[in-house]
């Protein structure tokens, strides 16, 4: 028995020293992007809300608008993004029709007064933005008296247990204004579940063409997406290894087939700076040593 053990832990060892010179180039955190455009005096004209929400569709590979049409009076709406995406929400004030204050038709989903609203997706995805027709809640602006209200988006992967918040920006002025924002959001890591968090939340703000969708990888390899291709990128793909039916491109899928396997190895190495190259295990010795692990492990329980 003991020789068995000494083998296992030789194995281990080396499985041990391939996750050290992981973590032995950088060190840095997945990456979020933000974008805020606004405001506009009216739908009428949207050149500056649609300067960012230009450049936020442009870094998805394949996304979804809800544009709230079909929905109209439903509270705590379902909404449908195609490709089998969807969400429930809280918005206790649901879905209204009035065609002043909707961005593209007649309908938007009122935000509730002092509660965080939310989504929660039916599978994760790496974008989400929307317009935000703003009705009140606005800034300190002369002659305004109201506080500064600035809004935050909670991104949560529940399936993880993660969660980050996100700053988008100060709105803009209250009431007589009327101005149209575009917020978005990206992140290189998987979330499904979004709250909408003022610091001022009295009147509501009025959401309509939410968009939800997946980010293009620039670097297939960059599995953290950090953009840099490192031993912390096969970290993420040693975590996950093994895993399916994910969303394209996420957790170490670097061939967007939803699996996280060996094919996924070379994609990294490939995309590896030429001097790391040389020094990375080759995918076989990495997985035999991880298989007979395995073997071993239930040798020596039976």
């Amino acid at each position: 028995m003991s020789r068995w053990n000494a083998i296992v832990a030789r194995l281990l060892l080396r499985c041990a020293s391939c996750a050290a010179w992981a973590s032995t180039f950088g060190s840095s955190h997945a990456a979020v992007n933000v974008y805020f455009g606004g405001p506009a005096n009216s739908k009428l004209d949207l050149s500056l809300p649609n300067v960012a929400r230009n450049s936020f569709l442009a870094t998805l590979s394949s996304f979804g608008i809800e544009n709230l049409e079909t929905l109209a009076g439903q509270q705590n709406p379902t909404l449908a993004f195609g490709g089998g995406v969807t969400a429930t929400t809280g918005f206790s004030n649901g879905v209204n029709t009035q065609f002043a204050y909707s961005v593209s038709g007649t309908n938007f989903l009122w935000d509730t007064e002092g509660a965080n609203d939310w989504l929660q997706f039916s599978q994760p995805v790496t974008g989400f933005g929307s317009y935000i027709v703003q009705g009140g809640d606005g800034s300190s602006a002369p002659p305004s008296s109201t506080p500064s209200n600035q809004l935050t988006l909670r991104l949560e992967n529940t399936m993880l247990a993660t969660s980050k918040d996100v700053v988008i920006g100060n709105l803009g002025p209250d009431w007589p204004f009327y101005n149209v924002i575009f917020v978005g959001v990206t992140d290189s890591q998987p979330f499904d579940r979004v709250t909408l968090i003022e610091s001022y939340d009295v009147d509501g703000l009025l959401w309509d063409d939410l968009v939800a969708g997946m980010v293009s990888p620039s670097t297939t390899g960059d599995f953290d997406g950090n953009g840099v291709v490192d031993g912390e990128d096969l970290a993420v793909w040693q975590t996950n290894f093994g895993a399916s039916g994910n969303a394209p491109f996420t957790l170490g899928d670097g061939d967007g087939d939803g699996a996280t396997t060996g094919a996924d190895f070379l994609v990294w190495q490939r995309d590896l700076p030429e001097p790391l190259t040389q020094a990375v295990p080759e995918p076989g010795a990495i997985l035999l040593s991880g298989a007979t692990v395995v073997f071993l492990r239930r040798r020596l329980r039976a």
